[in-house]
């Protein structure tokens, strides 16, 4: 289910990735605007994973995020650069399962996709619950 999730949000140019989770902090936008300067606290490998990409025009951007971890995690994420939209459209495409959960035929559509619309802004948080594969759609207007 996730790689057909990760196949039909497919974008070719690679723009960022990420790995791990640090501890938030309470002003998140100082987080952004002093990230080249910030040393993360509470570092933890292994819980979530994010790429971020986009289409050849720059017109849609892609952001995959897997998390791993029994607990949930917060993506921040900031749109920024000369090409990024000044309005868009997000749309938030998710699986949640349980590590021993699995479509079966008598529950054939226990685990499917949600899907979400957020409002554009260039700072956004996603919510990832415990064992959630996501895909965030930025679709310039």
């Amino acid at each position: 289910m996730a790689e057909k999730l990760f196949r039909d949000y497919y974008a070719p140019r690679r723009l960022a990735f990420t790995s791990g989770t640090f501890k938030d902090i309470p002003r998140r936008e100082e987080f952004f605007d002093a990230i080249s300067q910030m040393k993360p606290e509470d570092w933890t490998p292994n819980t979530v994973d994010a790429i971020a990409t986009s289409s050849a025009d720059g017109r849609r951007l892609i952001v995959k995020a897997v998390n791993y971890d029994a607990a949930p995690h917060t993506l921040l994420t900031r749109v920024q650069g000369s090409r990024a939209p000044a309005s868009a459209t997000v749309k938030v495409v998710s699986v949640t399962a349980g590590l021993d959960e699995a479509n079966s035929l008598a529950e054939p559509d226990k685990l499917r996709r949600v899907e979400a619309t957020k409002p554009y802004m260039r700072d956004m948080a996603f919510d990832l619950p415990p064992y959630t594969v996501a895909v965030i759609e930025i679709r310039a207007n």
